[in-house]
This record gives structure tokens, sequence and C-alpha cells, in this order.
């Protein structure tokens, strides 16, 4: 028994050319990332409960699943657009708009490890003890400023932040959201609670026809949006967020 989430053909159709270059190129990556299609069990759509977690074939790697009222259900936020096909040897078949790539089997924690582009937002969270929270079962959406956006900081106004853990720690966690939050799953406008005294955050998504993209976040643009892991999704961009109610110091404003 098995389910399959195969992707529409509009869906294959959008990946990246040099993906598919290096699929044909390496076959245990494209039998990985098939894999990741297949949960060795029969989940109908009835089954699929907002806030769930499917565990597919490759490297026991994690799906999210979100229920809209049974109106539109998204797995890594791609919605099922055909569900319930009946499958030989007694399989179920859901065919969705997007491909579920790459595989999520690492943290949050440990996928940004892997990119060293990342490693600023990583030192700062290590010393206020956020990694911590972020390698727990979550799950957590994390807006995630790249090194690049670090550096537009100025350097009096990162100075204040790294002498006051307490101040560092509530503004990084004004980029973690609790939840899975992929761009299939959300709505141009929609606010989003984060850790940070449940302020929100609002975000700017782009529809072409029933395919959304994340594009922003406090009009923040971003960089590159919808990166899985075992225990939530990233999105990177390209400027900080800056939680209203803090004070860094006397005269000196985070842009």
């Amino acid at each position: 028994s098995y389910t399959l989430f195969i992707p529409s053909n509009e869906a294959v159709s959008r990946l990246p050319s040099n993906l598919v270059d290096h699929w044909r190129e390496n076959n245990p990556d494209f039998t990985m990332a098939l894999l990741n299609h297949v949960i060795q069990d029969v989940i109908t759509l009835d089954q699929l409960k907002q806030g769930g977690r499917l565990t597919s074939r490759a490297r026991r790697a994690t799906i999210f699943v979100n229920n809209y009222n049974n109106e539109a259900v998204t797995v890594n936020g791609h919605r099922i657009v055909h569900g319930d096909v009946t499958a030989p040897k007694g399989g179920v078949i859901h065919v969705i708009d997007g491909t579920l790539c790459p595989v999520a089997d690492q943290d949050i924690i440990n996928t940004l490890r892997t990119c060293n582009k990342y490693d600023g937002f990583l030192t700062l969270a290590d010393v206020t003890k956020l990694l911590d929270i972020m390698q727990d079962d979550g799950p957590y959406t994390v807006f995630l400023p790249s090194n690049e956006a670090l550096t537009k900081i100025p350097a009096d106004e990162l100075s204040v932040l790294k002498e006051n853990v307490t101040l560092l720690r509530e503004f990084l966690e004004y980029h973690v959201v609790q939840g899975a939050y992929f761009s299939g799953d959300l709505k141009d406008g929609q606010y989003l609670t984060t850790l940070h005294q449940k302020q929100p955050i609002r975000v700017g998504v782009r529809v072409d026809g029933c395919y959304r993209r994340l594009v922003e976040a406090n009009n923040s643009p971003l960089f590159k949006a919808d990166i899985p892991t075992k225990n939530g999704v990233i999105h990177v961009i390209d400027w900080i967020l800056r939680p209203s109610d803090l004070s860094w110091c006397e005269g000196v404003i985070l842009p």
C-alpha cells in the first residue's frame, strides 16, 4: 500500500532546466526526488488534516500538510488538484500543482549550515540560544536575512544588538513564525504572527493562475522562497525585519 503525489504536467514544465539536466546526469539524486513523492501508506484526502506531517521514502524526509476547511489541501505548499485516484496494488494517487523538491531530510539549523551565505544569522542566533528552539519539532517558518542583508545594518546599530542579548533575541524572533507556511499556503496581504510578542509581519504573494509565489515580507523582497526542512520552511529575504516596539538605543533606529 502506498500514496503517490504526482506533479501535474504544468508543474513539471516549470522545473528549472538546470535541475532537469542535473537529474539526467545524476541518477541517485533523481531517484531520491522521485521517492520524496511516495508515502509508504494509503493516505486519502479526508486523512490529510491541518498541520499534519507525512514521511516520504526519501531518507524519511518530512512533508507538511495544510487543510483549509477541505476547500484546499496542500503538501509543502502545493495544492492537490485531483485527489483519491485509485492506483494499482491498493495505492492512491493525488495530483499536485508542484514538485516536492528539494528533499527535506534535515532540520532548519542543519539546512542553513550547508550554505555559508546564511552563517551570519546562525552566529547571531547561537548567541541568543534561539538555535535550540529551531531544532525542536516546530514547525517554524523562518524569514532569513542573508549575510548580505545583515551587512546593510549600520555598524553602530549592529553593535547595540550584539551587546544586548535580550534585544538581539527579540529582533531575531521577529523573523520566526510558528507553523509551516509555504508560498502556496499564503494570500497576498496576509499577516503572520511571529515569536516576538506575537507581533505580525505582512507578506506579499504574487498569483499567476493557480501558481502562488511569496515575493516579500514587510516590504523586504524575497531572494529565495520555499526551502523545506524537517521542522519547517525557510524563506531568504534581502533585508531585515524590524519589530516596531523595540528601542535600539537613543538616537539609533534600524531602518
